[in-house]
């Protein structure tokens, strides 16, 4: 365990700008190790941020982001796809921007008109009432929006390990591009209290990958007991696809992939991958005994409309 002190510290530190904030980290690395300050590091910045162990099991879906190419905002509709199905209640955290797509998860909701929540107690409301909501990083997380923060390098490696933690949770997925299993590994060891599985994705294009299951390719699987296997994706009862066909065009935004993906009337590519990736939430989740059932179920919540009117009831509450 990291030393009290220490944490505190570097809470502090991470609450301040300017000048004050390079005194204090150019103060604490002449006071301890590089590995000490970095291990400390990981442990504040995976804490969570807001408590809800009142409210009974709540999962956490994330993604790494910085893909190559633009893809469906496939975690924050494997969600909502989830949250549809009786016994789950899923929070996804998010930023307003993202590296690969035009809008990251907090952007998207505000795209759609769909309400985030401010602080605890809103989210816990939401959650009770709709078992779904998506939080927006920059508010939970300030500093990372603090240029100065970037060029302290204990922060910079422990950004690499750190498990964030926006929210208590009993499970995560944590949809990731880097596949080095050592990196993950780290992150599971934050997640202290918590069961999570790590996903990525391959394709058969050399240097694609995705941050979630993948339809074309095989998707690598590890837990936080640090079991590592893969799974093609005929496991899931779906067709291999080329990534080419999971692409989303340049002119469609991203709130019209969202919609149309959860109306049905996406391409059926798009359409599965999400489904695959609602399989894996639910079958961490404990909801479905095996991945062939989870897309069953997942491909049903969106083609019986269900998907679709929740989406349309969480945008009339904003409304209202």
């Amino acid at each position: 365990m990291p030393d009290e002190s220490l944490v505190d510290q570097i809470t502090a530190g991470l609450a301040e700008t300017g000048v004050a904030a390079a005194r204090r980290w150019a103060d604490l690395e002449q006071s301890w190790s590089h590995d000490v300050l970095v291990e400390a590091a990981s442990a504040v910045m995976s804490r969570p941020v807001w408590d809800l162990t009142d409210i009974g099991p709540v999962g956490m879906v994330t993604g790494s982001g910085g893909m190559v190419v633009r893809l469906p905002n496939v975690s924050t509709l494997a969600a909502l796809v989830a949250s549809c199905m009786p016994g789950i209640t899923v929070v996804k955290p998010g930023s307003l921007a993202s590296r690969s797509r035009v809008a990251g998860p907090a952007g998207l909701a505000v795209r759609l008109g769909l309400a985030t929540p401010k602080n605890a107690g809103q989210l816990r409301r939401m959650l009770e009432r709709d078992r779904f909501a998506i939080l927006p990083t920059e508010e939970l997380y300030p500093w990372l929006n603090q240029p100065e923060t970037f060029t302290v390098p204990l922060l910079c490696e422990a950004v690499e390990t750190a498990s964030f933690q926006p929210c208590t949770a009993h499970w995560k997925v944590n949809g990731v591009v880097d596949p080095t299993p050592a990196v993950h590994r780290a992150r599971a060891h934050q997640s202290s209290g918590q069961r999570i599985l790590v996903v990525h994705g391959t394709t058969d294009v050399a240097g694609w990958v995705i941050d979630d299951v993948s339809i074309a390719g095989p998707t690598c699987f590890l837990d936080g007991e640090g079991r590592h296997w893969s799974v093609p994706p005929e496991e899931f009862g779906t067709r291999r696809v080329s990534a080419r066909e999971l692409v989303v065009p340049q002119d469609l935004a991203p709130e019209q992939v969202f919609e149309s993906v959860l109306s049905g009337t996406a391409p059926r590519a798009w359409i599965e991958l999400v489904a695959a990736s609602a399989a894996a939430v639910l079958l961490h989740a404990e909801v479905v005994s095996d991945l062939a059932e989870g897309f069953a179920a997942a491909r049903e919540v969106i083609r019986s409309g269900v998907a679709a009117a929740k989406l349309r009831r969480l945008q009339e509450l904003f409304s209202d």
